[in-house]
């Protein structure tokens, strides 16, 4: 057995919320940093300027979104939504995942529908997990459930 099947999984209700204060966290970067670097993309008194606009700001969107997330994962293994449910991402053996571990991780996640492949198994794991090879687990301790902190 190794050592990440010694950690408590988090429930569906705890990676959930980790999409949704993720989700929260890289729309307040892309309004601040969109903004900036396409500022034609809410330019409403000219929808020519925003149609135009649109290539750039769905790229400006996903690099943002990969650099939170690569960003985050392959430095810390926590987002900020990781940070305040007090989970972490490990491989599957319970180590650090590398870089390229954690962008096959965020490439996943710009699946449609992805997000809601956390509700449709028995392991609260979604296909950014499963394909990545990684997993998330809970590394602070809790009242009732005897985890603890991982390394």
């Amino acid at each position: 057995m190794t050592t990440s099947l010694l950690q408590p999984t988090p429930t569906k209700g705890v990676r959930f919320a980790n999409v949704i204060i993720d989700g929260i966290v890289a729309s307040i970067l892309y309004s601040i940093l969109g903004k900036i670097l396409v500022p034609d993309a809410s330019n409403y008194q000219d929808p020519d300027a925003m149609t135009a606009a649109l290539p750039m700001s769905i790229l400006v969107n996903v690099v943002l979104t990969f650099g939170y997330y690569v960003g985050m994962e392959a430095s810390t293994g926590k987002t900020v939504g990781k940070y305040i449910t007090g989970t972490q991402v490990l491989t599957e053996d319970g180590e650090k995942p590398s870089v390229g571990t954690i962008f096959i991780r965020t490439l996943c996640r710009i699946i449609p529908f992805e997000p809601f492949s956390l509700l449709f198994n028995n392991y609260a794991r979604g296909w950014h997990d499963n394909w990545s090879k990684t997993r998330v687990v809970k590394i602070r301790k809790d009242d009732n459930d005897g985890g603890g902190v991982i390394r």
